[in-house]
């Protein structure tokens, strides 16, 4: 024996795809604590090491290189390799982008090159070929056109040849490819930068690098500031290069107009390349040279002092010469004068006429009680339409101020008016009366008053509010807010910074002012913040949080007690305690159980989504929305229509995973139970060892189960089933006409059939049982010696192919 590398009587490592490179021995094997993974040996016991973690299938030599197949949680089952070390044994492409697996049959050394059967997800299951690079990974051709499958398979090298069966929509025929293929290089060019506007062109050439025996299509898009059949035309946007030549083109064609709009560019770029490869990322532009004359704009401001009770000015554009047709000039307006706020202006635009030279608006100061000082603001030109800006131009006016003191009581009310600067607030209604302090009014004061009126104005303003100890009401909205309760009410607006100290029987609803944010809520504690706010309660009864639908995010923490965590695609809700935290519309939801023995429910949306679980940690995500959850001890997610998938994985332990026609279920006594119910789709994996159980249970309509020796497939007419790297998969067929096919490995198998039971064990350890199925196909095919065991009666029909002793 080389090694021991599963010790234990009772244990075995059972190596398989044993394979030669450079006399170096690579196979798969089971190792403690590990799982099926990759090993080489040259032949003692110090020099047989476990080369890398992942679990290797379908080992091949090829030009002294080793390929295999295997699954990671990003990619799914792709195409991998190795040197022999593990920082050298890596995935040579993802050819289904994500975790979806696209390997979907043999590898096989033609002549020095590697070919195999894969699925990108766009063109269904083809033929493919690689020479160990990401981009020299493609597609030899599309057998049967579109996305449907032609399924090569039976791989066998002769001569150089390789010959395969595939099916084309005529049937399953015989098929072959000749290791001369060649995969030729695309670059990209045009035959000049820039084109004139009148009816100019250019040419853009797709060069090959080499000849190659089939057609090769490229697809092409544009983009850039000019419009196509607007500024130019082209003849198409593919280009098909001859078997036989390196070259083909398309043509661009400028389209004359008569608007000064500056020079336009043309962008090309590859979209897809068939019988060819992309020399990285290749890609054109040209530039169409507008050819209308100048026409300068000017700007002017007429007085530059405006008095802040209805103060007026002119802005004027002006023209080097007459126009020949209408000129719009758009302005920009900046500064510490806002507009809306502190002035207006009878359009935001300028409009001079056809064989004029100048247009005008009307500015207008705007009246408030604010003490603020004489404020500024910029007019400057942002763009002009069938014109262009002689430089800079922009022309600067002055609000001088009128208002009174900040501060004013009338009545039972008091009107707080911020200042241009940064202010701040602090209002206390823990005696009986309202004591405020503002660094506006030089200091302190004693106040009574029921209503209150806070406008912060300019600056970074911050307001503080000591609640009392009645049932107090809050709602933010940004910079704006209200607080109200029997006895007062506070209204305050333009607070970039506002902090609310509560109590058990307070209630604060935050409102999304409509701008990108974050929301955070915590036991006894909730913050909304966004651009230019940040709102904060403590100690309140319930928090709530509205979100307005756009990029926002938010978080929500458990106390570390006994969580029951509810949501679904708009709202997300967590009882802590005696209050409830509550988020609506949210687009990115993060919970955290905070460790305790907490349960997470997910009711799923009418959209397709995705549930990727670990043992302590769930996302899923749509189009729209995506919801994530940590240190839950339970976690439920229900799909609710759409094309839903689950792809569920194990922790380090012995774990169980449960799947029937609705319902699928991963566990771990005491650690975690991650559910998914009416998924479309469930992918489990072994990945992080132990030894795993797998049940998969039919439904009442024809199910079929496939089972190879890393992994089985069970598939009703609603749902697709399967379990990859369990040690034991188990599988109760329905009430359905159901067939199983049992796979061999290339090692040696052994096939046990009694009366309703059929189980597969294969030469790694691993067990696949099918139970109570009408057919049973069992494959021995890939070799090694196989061993049937077969007790009579059957129940069921039993076939076999290739070598099978008794």
């Amino acid at each position: 024996m080389v090694r021991d590398i599963l010790p234990g009587a009772s244990f075995s490592s059972s190596p398989r795809y044993l394979t030669n490179v450079n006399g170096t021995l690579y196979f798969g094997a089971v190792s403690p604590n590990a799982g099926y993974q990759l090993w080489k040996s040259d032949g003692t016991s110090a020099g047989t090491q476990m080369v890398a973690d992942v679990s290797p299938s379908l080992l091949v030599n090829v030009n002294g290189v080793l390929y295999f197949a295997a699954s990671s949680p990003s990619a799914g089952f792709e195409l991998w390799k190795s040197d022999g070390t593990t920082a050298g044994t890596v995935i040579v492409r993802d050819v289904a982008v994500g975790p979806a697996a696209s390997l979907t049959g043999p590898l096989s050394n033609v002549n020095g090159r590697l070919f195999f059967a894969a699925n990108d997800g766009i063109y269904g299951k083809e033929l493919w070929t690689s020479d160990g690079t990401s981009s020299g990974t493609s597609r030899v051709g599309d057998i049967n056109s579109g996305a449907r499958d032609s399924n090569p398979s039976r791989f066998l090298s002769i001569n150089g040849t390789l010959f395969f069966s595939a099916n084309d929509r005529t049937g399953t025929e015989l098929w072959s490819v000749s290791t001369d293929l060649s995969i030729p290089v695309l670059s990209l060019t045009s035959s000049a930068a820039t084109l004139p506007e009148n009816q100019g062109s250019v040419q853009i050439i797709a060069f090959l690098d080499g000849i190659s025996t089939r057609d090769t299509t490229i697809t092409l898009s544009a983009s850039g500031t000019a419009i196509g059949n607007l500024d130019y035309s082209a003849s198409g946007l593919s280009i098909v290069i001859p078997a036989g030549s390196l070259t083909g083109a398309v043509l661009l064609t400028s389209i004359n107009d008569s608007t000064i709009e500056g020079n336009e560019s043309v962008v090309i770029d590859v979209v897809n390349v068939i019988n060819g490869v992309e020399n990285g990322t290749q890609q054109v532009a040209t530039t169409i040279v507008d050819d209308e004359g100048g026409l300068d704009v000017t700007i002017a401001l007429s007085p530059n002092t405006l008095a802040e009770n209805a103060g007026t000015a002119v802005v004027r554009a002006l023209l080097s010469h007459p126009a020949t047709q209408e000129v719009i000039v758009n302005l920009d307006f900046a500064g510490q004068a806002l507009w809306g706020t502190d002035f207006s202006a009878s359009s935001n635009a300028i409009v001079i006429q056809g064989g004029e030279t100048s247009g005008s608006i009307l500015l207008r100061a705007l009246d408030d009680p604010l003490l603020e000082g004489a404020e500024t603001f910029v007019v400057s030109i942002a763009s002009v339409f069938n014109g262009t800006t002689n430089g800079t131009q922009q022309a600067t006016a002055t609000i001088t101020d009128d208002a009174s003191e900040p501060l004013q009581l009338i009545g039972d009310a008091l009107l707080i008016s911020g200042t241009e600067g940064d202010d701040t607030l602090i209002i206390d209604f823990a005696n009986s009366t309202v004591t405020f302090t503002a660094t506006f009014n030089g200091g302190s004061a004693t106040v009574t008053a029921s209503t209150i009126t806070v406008d912060g104005a300019g600056g970074s303003d911050s307001l503080t509010v000591k609640l009392s100890s009645l049932a107090d009401t809050a709602a933010f909205a940004g910079p704006s807010g209200s607080i109200t309760s029997s006895s007062y009410a506070i209204n305050y607006s333009n607070v970039e910074t506002s902090v609310l100290n509560g109590g058990a029987n307070d209630q604060v609803t935050y409102n999304d002012p409509g701008v990108v944010n974050t929301g955070y809520l915590l036991p006894q504690y909730g913050i909304l913040q966004g651009v230019g706010f940040r709102n904060q309660a403590i100690a309140f009864g319930n928090h709530t949080i509205n979100a307005a639908g756009n990029d926002d995010n938010l978080f929500i923490y458990g106390d570390g007690g006994v969580q029951a965590y509810v949501a679904m695609p708009t709202q997300a809700r967590m009882p802590v305690g005696s209050q409830v935290l509550t988020g609506n519309n949210f687009k990115r939801v993060y919970a955290y159980g905070m460790g305790g023995n907490d349960t997470a429910t997910y009711s799923g949306s009418a959209l397709d989504e995705t549930m990727t679980a670990l043992w302590n940690y769930v996302f899923v995500n749509t189009d729209s929305t995506v919801q994530y959850f940590d240190s839950f001890k339970t976690l439920t997610v229900a799909g609710n229509g759409g094309l839903d998938i689950a792809v569920m994985y194990d922790t380090t332990g012995v774990d169980t995973f449960t799947a029937s026609d609705t319902s699928f279920r991963y566990t771990r006594s005491g650690v975690f139970n991650n559910i998914a119910n009416g998924y479309d789709r469930v992918y489990a994996f072994n990945y992080f060892g132990g030894f795993d159980t797998a049940t998969l249970n039919g439904s009442s309509g024809n199910d079929k189960l496939t089972s190879v020796a890393n992994y089985s497939v069970l598939v009703t007419p609603t749902t697709l089933q399967q379990a990859t790297g369990f040690r034991t998969v188990i599988v109760n067929a329905g009430t359905g006409n159901d067939t199983a096919t049992l796979q061999d490995s290339t090692g040696n198998d052994t096939l046990n059939a009694f009366a309703a039971t059929a189980e597969l064990i294969y030469a790694n350890g691993r067990t696949a049982r099918a139970i109570g199925f009408d057919t049973v196909n069992v494959n021995g095919t890939l070799g090694g010696t196989n061993r049937r065991n077969v007790t009579n009666p059957l129940a069921y029909q039993l076939k076999f192919k290739g070598t099978w002793v008794s």
